[in-house]
């Protein structure tokens, strides 16, 4: 008997394996463990809680002495216990809040948008008297996806014009300079909430939607 791409075959004529009868053994004790749910997950502790000394990295920020880490269920049960409709006050050193109010709903969570103005470490703080208040630090970083996702875009949507256009003055190197400043900034005129086309997604972030945005920018042209 020899085992083929399209399955497993016997020296005798006529006998034939199919190859999705054929299977393999777990190959570790991971793939017969099914899947935690995510209250499984809440209720594993973990030997939590715990204390311990603030060491290394944290010491800059925290201080000295020591720290008490919960457990999950622990935060889940705190988090139950805020009233619905407590109004949090989110700020940031240099970043853009919108809204800095924020009303939390029963399960004790809320959304804003934090825009970036600037590139490096932020620190975005929530505040909520008599509550203790909270910050988290943020790195803000070089826009490359959405560089790279507004130039193809903006050029693939002039070019597509080009061609299209039964006149075609204009010299092609030039159509692919105007493609990529026209999605460039039409690109960063939507981020930041102005849409200068006749379209209005429903989307709000992400590659898609910018490659999306400068592509339309680039075929029907800069507006003003």
């Amino acid at each position: 008997m020899r085992i083929t791409k399209t399955g497993v075959r016997s020296r005798e004529p006529g006998v034939r394996i199919d190859q999705s009868l054929v299977t393999s053994a777990p190959t570790s004790e991971n793939d017969m463990k099914a899947k935690k749910s995510w209250r499984e997950k809440l209720a594993d502790s973990k030997g939590l809680p715990k204390v311990g000394e603030v060491t290394g990295k944290m010491s800059k920020r925290w201080g000295e002495g020591t720290m008490v880490i919960p457990a999950p269920i622990e935060v889940d049960a705190l988090m139950k216990k805020v009233p619905k409709g407590r109004v949090v006050t989110v700020s940031a050193d240099f970043a853009s809040v919108d809204p800095t109010q924020v009303s939390l709903d029963a399960q004790g969570v809320g959304t804003t948008t934090v825009r970036s103005v600037s590139f490096g470490q932020d620190s975005i703080k929530a505040q909520s008297p008599p509550l203790a208040s909270a910050a988290v630090p943020l790195y803000f970083s070089w826009p490359i996806a959405f560089l790279v996702t507004t130039v193809l875009g903006g050029v693939l949507g002039v070019a597509l014009a080009h061609f299209q256009s039964p006149r075609r003055k204009k010299n092609f190197r030039t159509v692919l300079i105007r493609g990529m400043l026209t999605g460039i900034i039409v690109g960063a005129l939507y981020a930041i909430g102005v849409n200068v086309l006749p379209i209005h997604p429903t989307a709000t972030a992400g590659e898609a939607l910018t490659f999306a945005v400068a592509a339309v920018a680039g075929f029907v042209g800069l507006k003003l």
